[in-house]
């Protein structure tokens, strides 16, 4: 437990200010609004995993076969809002990907349950996208400046092979090994 920080036991308290520094759900959400605002979205692409921000941190890219389906469950601004709190604490502090990854998913939860998404669902349907997107195993209209850092980090990219060679991502880091789930 950090220094300041104050318990909340009551609902009324969930809605107060608060010198602690404690942030109520209306914070957060006024947070992530602010997040959704920073943010292009382009869903003109192929993209390992479903989505990845652009090198500069303004772009989210959402590969194209993907994007119709997360819209239409809802799930884009849960994805927007892990995407972008992920790359700021790779790209800002200096975090790698896996402890990154793991904060940024906090941050999607506290946005699914602010949406009302059932955290169960959205996981499944999460998997299920992420295992059609990787099946069909390569990705020749690999965004140029899509950030293949966490790639990297998870032991993703291999050597730089073109896609009319057998690479899979088109001329950016080959991806010898996918993994699923979050």
């Amino acid at each position: 437990m950090s220094v300041g920080f104050r318990h909340v036991t009551r609902a009324h308290d969930l809605a107060a200010p608060s010198s602690s520094g404690y942030q109520s759900p209306k914070d957060t959400e006024s947070a992530q609004e602010e997040l959704l605002e920073r943010v292009k979205v382009d869903c003109k692409h192929d993209v390992p995993f479903v989505a990845g921000m652009s090198e500069d941190g303004e772009t989210l890219y959402v590969d194209k076969e993907a994007y119709p389906e997360i819209v239409k469950l809802g799930y884009l601004r849960a994805l927007i809002v892990h995407e972008m709190v992920e790359h700021c604490l790779m790209e800002d502090v200096g975090m790698k990907y896996q402890e990154a990854h793991a904060i940024a998913t906090g941050a999607e939860e506290s946005t699914l349950r602010a949406d009302g998404i059932d955290q169960t669902k959205y996981n499944a349907d999460y998997d299920r996208i992420i295992r059609k997107v990787a099946s069909r195993g390569k990705y020749p209209n690999v965004p140029e400046d899509l950030d293949t850092e966490p790639y990297q980090d998870e032991g993703d990219a291999g050597e730089v092979e073109p896609a009319e060679h057998g690479g899979l991502m088109g001329g950016k880091a080959r991806m010898p090994a996918l993994t699923y789930g979050r």
